[in-house]
């Protein structure tokens, strides 16, 4: 499990975090670094250019972009984890949507899945939300889905990846 960013092994994430696109919900991303100080820089373009937001992050404390972002309007951004120096990994990309909009696009994804069990419609929307960026309703439907059916391994091992520590 665990997710290093493309040629960068300074960083790691509990579940891979290239893409995120968040407009509602929260979601707790967890991750590690090398780094002695670790700050969480927002950026509002793919290369140079000055973050235009910095948190500093603490060990073992998941990152929860909904309250990191909430200030920015919708909107293409890119963040990435830096030491002190600002020295980092390739940025990754974020999309901020406004909450209509992102309730529209959850919609469109999960609309089709074939009715069959709760536990499996569940484990279905929270595999190709996943698939396509939208983690918070991922992990509630990876949640679901272990709810559901306790004893499945793989409904466990799914919803295991979104709080993996250990890289």
């Amino acid at each position: 499990m665990g997710a290093v960013s493309r040629g960068c092994n300074e960083v790691s994430t509990g579940i891979p975090a290239d893409t995120l696109i968040i407009g509602e919900g929260s979601f707790p991303l967890y991750w590690s670094s090398t780094y002695t100080k670790s700050i969480l820089a927002i950026y509002d373009v793919a290369v140079d250019g000055a973050a235009i937001q910095k948190s500093i992050l603490k060990d073992k404390v998941p990152i929860n972009f909904d309250s990191i972002t909430k200030s920015l309007p919708p909107g293409d951004y890119y963040w990435n984890i830096t030491d002190e120096e600002g020295n980092g990994c390739e940025r990754s990309f974020l999309r901020l949507l406004d909450s209509a909009t992102y309730e529209q696009n959850v919609y469109m994804l999960i609309e089709n899945i074939p009715n069959t069990t709760m536990a499996e419609i569940a484990f279905a929307r929270s595999f190709i939300l996943q698939q396509h960026f939208y983690i918070a309703p991922a992990l509630a439907s990876s949640k679901l889905a272990a709810e559901l059916e306790p004893s499945n391994k793989l409904y466990k091992k799914n919803l295991a990846q979104f709080y993996a520590t250990q890289f």
